[in-house]
């Protein structure tokens, strides 16, 4: 496995450009941009910086870029390419987290080589440039790097990558997409974590040990999140029965993210609207109301307002996603909400004649299982609900 290695400064790892070669940046949108060559007359190798906005490489979710720095908020999101060559490296932006020293929510990145992580810290300063491959031979690879930390609590972003090769290209998408539509369960909060008496922390989040991550990976799809911990449909968790309005997914749904923080420009995520042309999902997965039962509890009046408030936010995926199959799931950490759950799916129907939906309950975590930050599930509780959302994605997906 390649170790990836921090430099201290923005430096490529064969030093400075000799005097009298270019090193300036200046590009056309659309084309790579590359530094003046310095070619290697045995393997014509070439060294070489590009950005992930000019078509070198695949995005990977829900993504936005600013002034040449893709920014990074949804967790699974960031960037595929492959290369033929010996080294490669990429320089990240940290965002507001990183920028005011906010340790227990800076932006946790994994970057994986032939899908070995050689990579996986929170980043820690508003710039820093890792070194992620290096050979003494040419090599093909192909090189991922993916957001594990969720939206809600930092964002980062993917300034610019270099590397010594003779290709660099985008990689091919699959043909299968699912998208996961969820809390903190779906986001992996303190999936890491030693037991329930841990606290939340970015450093033991991590969304390639969900069971949503697992289920795509198990059916050869490729998986995007809209995730936010605490969010429900009509409250996010409420420790006092009083309601979250703060915390609900419907307004965020069409946005490219929901951060804390801001992009260096001030704007926030929560407020640019997401293009829905920018992937097509054959399957959304909604795994919302855990949060909501906070605020229900065992009152009818408020249990049969997150049924018509499920409804509407189906109506409201559905008019952004006209093709794909919905399925609607709850449990792991609770199921009390799911007979409302039922009910609005069978609403919806009637409503609006759309057949290309079902539900799911999601097997309760186990103590045996152990439990991960603040009671949620370990990996083991995510592994187990994984294997069971595959069985029913294979039956209604015939994948």
């Amino acid at each position: 496995m390649w170790k990836a290695i921090i430099t201290a400064t923005v430096v490529f790892s064969l030093g400075a450009a000799p005097c009298g070669d270019s090193w300036h940046t200046n590009y056309t949108d659309g084309q790579l941009r590359t530094v003046e060559m310095m070619e290697n007359k045995e393997n014509a190798l070439q060294e070489q910086i590009f950005y992930p906005e000019d078509g070198s490489v695949r995005l990977l979710g829900r993504t936005y870029d600013q002034d040449g720095t893709l920014w990074l908020s949804h967790a699974g999101t960031g960037i595929e390419f492959s290369m033929e060559g010996t080294e490669a490296e990429i320089t990240f932006a940290g965002g507001s987290a990183a920028e005011n020293k906010q340790e227990n929510i800076l932006p946790r990145i994994g970057v994986y080589v032939n899908d070995d992580l050689v990579l996986d810290t929170r980043l820690d300063q508003e710039e820093q440039t890792f070194s992620i491959f290096s050979s003494a031979t040419t090599e093909m690879v192909t090189i991922r790097v993916i957001k594990l930390s969720e939206s809600t609590q930092s964002s980062c972003g993917i300034r610019e990558i270099r590397a010594i090769a003779s290709e660099v290209g985008p990689t091919e998408g699959k043909d299968r997409v699912i998208e996961f539509i969820g809390d903190s369960i779906t986001c992996g909060y303190g999936v890491e974590a030693e037991n329930q008496n841990c606290s939340f922390t970015t450093a033991t989040e991590n969304v390639t040990k969900t069971y949503a991550y697992y289920t795509a990976q198990a059916v050869d799809a490729e998986a995007n999140f809209v995730c936010f911990s605490g969010h429900g449909i009509i409250s996010g968790y409420t420790a006092d029965g009083t309601r979250s309005a703060q915390g609900v997914v419907p307004p965020l749904y069409e946005k490219i993210g929901g951060s804390s923080g801001s992009l260096p420009d001030g704007t926030a995520l929560s407020s640019i609207p997401w293009e829905f042309t920018g992937y097509t999902p054959n399957l959304i997965v909604i795994n919302l109301g855990t949060n909501d039962q906070s605020y229900c509890g065992d009152d009818a009046a408020r249990k049969q307002e997150f049924q018509t408030g499920y409804t509407e936010f189906l109506k409201q995926v559905r008019q952004n996603n006209p093709d794909a199959a919905i399925l609607c799931v709850l449990g792991i950490m609770g199921q009390d909400l799911f007979p409302q759950i039922e009910a609005a799916v069978e609403a919806f129907r009637a409503q609006t004649g759309d057949e290309n939906i079902d539900t799911l309950a999601l097997p309760l975590q186990r103590a045996e299982d152990g439990y991960g930050a603040d009671w949620h599930p370990s990996e083991a509780s995510q592994s187990s609900a994984g294997r069971v959302l595959t069985e029913k994605v294979k039956e209604i997906m015939g994948w």
